[in-house]
This record gives structure tokens, C-alpha cells and sequence, in this order.
């Protein structure tokens, strides 16, 4: 219940977030302040929403993970999420249109090519923990039986798909 709310609330900030950006570096420029540092922000906001979902579906409908190895890649899902967000606020990547011409308030040159590099890995790193974490919801469901296979009938329909839907 906890990551769903937490997914709420995260879907509805990067809304108020992206509507600050544009509002203040595209309709407006320099009207708002931080404004070319919330358009950062907004490009990588939606890495926390596939931390959450890996998390939601690793830990359905127990609180727990399936078992230790199913545990650890959780927290490597976090962890890249983590770093994939840390590179892309500390990096001097180009943001896609309309924000293409914001230069990076917190950008840290000296670390450019590294941070590039962390980016791309710890994002790969979030896209295969969502999918492990599809797979550990298809073999919490595969386990279960009775009320139980029930319960996490519809988590098991909605995570079936996901090692397609992550590529795509």
C-alpha cells in the first residue's frame, strides 16, 4: 500500500515538476526560478516510478521478497535507480526538446563521460530489475495456491507482459 502511495505521489510531483519546467524555461524563460533545474529533474523522474513498480511487484502481497537472492536484486534495482538518477542531475547530457537549450545547474564536467557512462549502465540496471522483478512475481504465483493464487491473480496478469513491455 506504501509504494502505491509512494508511486502516487511520485506520478503527481514529476506532473507539478514538468508544468514548472515548461512554465519557466519554455512559455516564460527566466520567470521562475530553477526552472532549468526542474526540467532536469523531470527527465529523469519516471526512474523512480520503475524503482517503485520492481518494488511493488517483488514484495506483493507479503512485505517481503520471494527469498535472499530475489531480496538482493530488489535493492540492485535500487541502487541503480539511484545512479541513474545521480548521473542524469549531475551530468551534462542534452535534454530532449523543448528543453534542448538548458544548460545543467549542477552539472559536474569534470565527471561528464563518467556519469554518462554510470547513466547508461544504471538504467539498464533499472530495466533488468523490473523484469527480474516480473519474473519474481510470476514465481510468487506460480508457487501459490488457493486464495493466495487468487490475491495475486491480477499482480501476476500485469507482470506476465513486463519482460516484453521494458525493451519496447
Amino acid at each position: 500500500g506504501w509504494l502505491f502511495l509512494a508511486l502516487g505521489v511520485s506520478l503527481a510531483a514529476a506532473g507539478a515538476i514538468d508544468g514548472y519546467a515548461v512554465y519557466g524555461a519554455v512559455a516564460r524563460p527566466g520567470s521562475l526560478p530553477g526552472a532549468g533545474g526542474a526540467a532536469r529533474l523531470g527527465d529523469v523522474i519516471f526512474v523512480p516510478w520503475l524503482v517503485l513498480v520492481a518494488a511493488v511487484l517483488h514484495l506483493t502481497p507479503t512485505g517481503r521478497a520471494l527469498t535472499r537472492r530475489w531480496d538482493l536484486a530488489l535493492r540492485a534495482t535500487v541502487l541503480a535507480g539511484g545512479l541513474a538518477v545521480l548521473s542524469a542531475v549531475l551530468g551534462d547530457r542534452t535534454l530532449d526538446p523543448p528543453f534542448d537549450d538548458i544548460e545543467n545547474p549542477w552539472a559536474i564536467d569534470a565527471l561528464a563521460s563518467t556519469l554518462g557512462f554510470v547513466g547508461i549502465v544504471a538504467t539498464l540496471g533499472v530495466g533488468l530489475g523490473l523484469v527480474a522483478a516480473g519474473a519474481s512475481m510470476v514465481t510468487r504465483y506460480r508457487r501459490s495456491v488457493g486464495a493466495d493464487r487468487q490475491r495475486l491473480q491480477w499482480m501476476y496478469l500485469a507482470a506476465a507482459p513486463l519482460p516484453l513491455f521494458v525493451p519496447a
